[in-house]
């Protein structure tokens, strides 16, 4: 019993006395080693660290078509093995893993490509350190990324948006690993996508691989997010209504209404799918290289409507021409025609050599260059040995997307990398003493830094910098900056939305003159426009054109700055414009001009026109919100929209004037108009006494007037019914043979009416000459 406790009692104690810090003390890991944070925690420099990553997909928060660019949240779980610290669990209570800063530990700059805004992300303050020297770290992003959105078939669309990771350093140094297969990573981002809005996520899926950028390779890991827009609303709200308003259009061209009505009731319709337009305006952008469905859709529908208002108006002008025929004979033709109606009823794989020959460290290379937070005058002045020469910074620049062009602020926002190097004439070393490393990644806080400043600056700088800086063994250092810049720029949109616009994003320093900093590019205009569309991300409204570098001087309070110019040029995409407002503003104008030949009477033209200058005025608010009040030269496009206007008032004026001149004609002598009503009215009274009989044997005495016109029996509503409706239709008759008694009676009235008809016909050419002309010059306007 005794020999039991004597055994007992020290693994007791030496369990209690056991501790985290009893490991930390053990591993002296401490906040004044900065070396061990400075570089890549790797015994023989020539083997790769590989660093696993663990993604998993927990929302889409949002996709703007507009901009081009898809918000995602998203965590990452980043793995590493720091050869400098490990333990035995067995002297220490088996402790395997122990929580520790993450500013004590060297990490991987881990920079994703497609990165449109600054980034967002919470990185967790304490790593995951376990005995074997693993450390593990978690981040959560959320993140804007710029992404290629194909809009052809929404809103039945589905995307895929990458999300490319990779770091400043070589494959050589660093190789970036996916720690889980695509279907792993399906399960679990399926298991903890959080939001069920707009977008539903498909599917992920891991590519590894490496790219290649002017000597070194990079590892990439790349996650391809598939989604599925849920389209049940747009369905609801735009294009169910749509059909069912051209269904309608449909039904009211076979409604037994005169085509004057139809012709009200089908305008009435053509502003509700313009109202409708606005919306799906405002939401897709103007690509031209594969225009969206719907937009060709909506145009179409709109065309075909606007084709059933031209078919009633030229049915109405037909029957004006044909000559009067007799009730029974248009009864007979109507039933021919319905009854001839009636009958017609997507692995490269990364290649990977170590090859193990001394070891030599990075730290060692560190530590030789002296390099330590505490050397502060090495962060203050210029690295050069003498003053009198300027030193040399070389710009590589690669421009990623175009994000927005707000025409009314004058500015657009672009997203590029920017690679910058120069030379740090204290930093060097000699490869052969350090087994041959020519570079090394330290933390860029250690030096100084060119301070870059872009003049055409409209907004607070959003720029993301890689906390690491690439180090040569000649004392060359590259640093790397990724930048989302809001930048004023001279947008000229005379030509809009057929017109090209040139910005320029001018770099140069802030305080150094040219006797100090000398900027320069280290690519030629060729290099860097094959770069630039190599990996331009978006295609919505504007396309890249070229990328023109020009290197000058600028001249400000008599002292001299050296700076380089990125003149980018660039094309809208002008055909979603063309199909929601110059097609249907066209049209409407055409419209017009048919309506002006109808053979309606002006008033009922003029109410027709007012309906269509109330469309044209909605069509006009779009362009109104978009464009820039420019006075100096206005946009072709407000000339067009003010002609076209302009045009359908002239219109109204015409008709009203016609109706004017109308009413000022020659009126017959009352004996002579009493003479042919006398005459008309007896005809028609012959032709009304026949339907009596329809309603049975009667006395006239209850059932029928003196004067021998028809009335229908007190018990009889539904014979009264057809009887009041037959009496209109007589009216109307007696109102029409009036008219042609007259102007065939009088000769004054014949001439008045020829006289009318050519002056109608000349304002009409007169009008139609002059929008020719009109057309012609606005047309040269936008071509030349």
């Amino acid at each position: 019993m005794m020999s039991f406790l004597l055994s007992w009692v020290p693994e007791a104690t030496q369990k209690q006395i056991c501790g985290y810090y009893d490991v930390a003390k053990y591993l002296n890991i401490s906040s004044n080693k900065d070396l061990f944070s400075y570089t890549i925690p790797k015994r023989n420099w020539e083997e790769s660290l590989e660093v696993d990553l663990d993604f998993t997909l927990v929302s889409i928060l949002s996709v703007q078509e507009k901009l081009q660019v898809v918000t995602f949240y998203f965590w990452l779980h980043v793995s590493w093995k720091n050869d400098f610290i490990s333990w035995d669990p067995l002297d220490f209570c088996n402790i395997t893993r122990i929580t520790l800063p993450v500013k004590l530990f060297w990490t991987p700059d881990i920079y994703i490509d497609e990165r449109a805004d600054e980034d967002k992300f919470t990185l967790s303050p304490m790593a995951y350190v376990t005995s074997d020297g693993y450390i593990h770290l978690l981040q959560t992003y959320r993140l804007t990324s710029s992404c290629g959105l194909d809009v052809h078939a929404f809103p039945f669309d589905k995307q895929k948006c990458n999300l490319t990771m990779t770091t400043i350093c070589s494959d050589k140094e660093i190789l970036l690993k996916s720690s889980k297969s695509s279907m792993k990573a399906n399960q679990d981002s399926h298991k903890s996508f959080l939001s069920s809005g707009e977008w539903k996520f498909e599917e992920l899926r891991i590519i590894e691989h490496t790219l290649g950028y002017d000597i070194s390779n990079f590892s990439i890991v790349t996650y391809e997010v598939s989604m599925k827009r849920q389209s049940i609303l747009y369905v609801l709200v735009l294009i169910l209504p749509t059909f069912t308003l051209f269904l309608l259009d449909m039904a009211i061209s076979y409604a037994f209404a005169c085509p004057g009505e139809k012709i009200a009731f089908k305008v009435t319709l053509i502003l509700q799918v313009s109202l409708l337009s606005l919306i799906l305006n405002d939401m897709l952008p103007s690509a031209s290289d594969d225009p969206p469905v719907i937009a060709m859709f909506f145009t179409g529908i709109f065309v075909f409507m606007v084709f059933g208002i031209l078919e009633n108006a030229f049915v109405l002008y037909l029957k004006q021409k044909k000559p009067e025929s007799p009730p029974f004979m248009r009864n007979k033709f109507m039933n021919i025609i319905l009854r001839k109606k009636k009958k017609q009823s997507e692995k490269p794989v990364a290649d990977l050599e170590a090859t193990q020959k001394q070891n030599c460290r990075y730290h060692d290379v560190a530590e030789y260059l002296n390099i330590s937070s505490k050397k502060d005058l090495f962060l203050y002045t210029i690295p050069l040995n003498d003053w009198e020469k300027p030193i040399e910074v070389q710009l590589d620049f690669t421009l990623v997307s175009i994000l927005s062009v707000q025409e009314k602020l004058q500015v657009v926002t672009f997203y590029f990398w920017m690679y910058v190097f120069w030379d740090n004439e204290f930093v060097s070393w000699n490869p052969l003493d350090f087994c041959n490393i020519t570079n090394i990644t330290l933390p860029v806080n250690l030096f100084w830094t060119p301070d870059l400043y872009i003049d055409e600056r409209a907004d607070e700088d959003k720029f993301t910098q890689s906390p690491f800086a690439y180090v040569s063994a000649d004392g060359s250092i590259q640093m790397f900056q990724a930048y989302r810049l809001t930048s004023s720029c001279s947008l000229d949109v005379h030509a809009f939305p057929f017109d090209q616009q040139k910005c320029n994003i001018s770099i140069m320093s802030s305080i150094h003159s040219d006797k100090e900093m000398i900027m320069v590019s280290n690519k030629s205009s060729k290099k860097a426009n094959q770069d630039s569309r190599k990996n331009y991300l978006t295609s919505g409204e504007w396309k890249f054109e070229e990328l023109r570098i020009i290197e000058h001087i600028m001249e400000y309070d008599l002292i001299n700055f050296s700076a380089v110019t990125y003149e980018i040029s660039m094309k809208r995409r002008s055909i979603l414009y063309v199909l929601v407002l110059i097609l249907p503003t066209l049209t409407l104008f055409l419209l017009d001009m048919a309506i002006s030949i109808a053979s309606a009477s002006p008033g009922e033209k003029i109410a027709f026109k007012m309906t269509l200058i109330l469309q044209i005025s909605f069509l006009s608010m779009i362009l109104n919100d978009m464009l820039p009040a420019t006075s100096d030269n206005p946009p072709v496009i407000a000339a067009f929209f003010t002609g076209m206007f302009v045009f359908l008032v002239l219109g109204i004026l015409e008709n009203a004037f016609v109706l004017c001149l109308r009413e000022k004609r020659p009126k017959l002598p009352s004996f002579k108009g009493n003479k042919v009503m006398n005459r008309i009215l007896s005809k028609k009274k012959e032709e009304c006494e026949s339907p009596a009989t329809h309603f049975g044997d009667r006395s006239p005495k209850e059932n029928q007037p003196a004067d021998g016109f028809p009335l229908p029996a007190k018990d009889s509503e539904d014979d009264s019914l057809v009887f009041l409706k037959h009496l209109n239709m007589e009216l109307q008759q007696i109102k029409k043979h009036l008219s042609l008694e007259e102007r065939q009676d009088d000769p004054e009235s014949v001439a008045w009416d020829k006289t009318m008809a050519l002056v109608e016909k000349g304002l009409y050419y007169t009008r139609l000459i002059l929008s020719v002309i009109f057309l012609a010059v606005i047309i040269i306007q936008w071509t030349r």
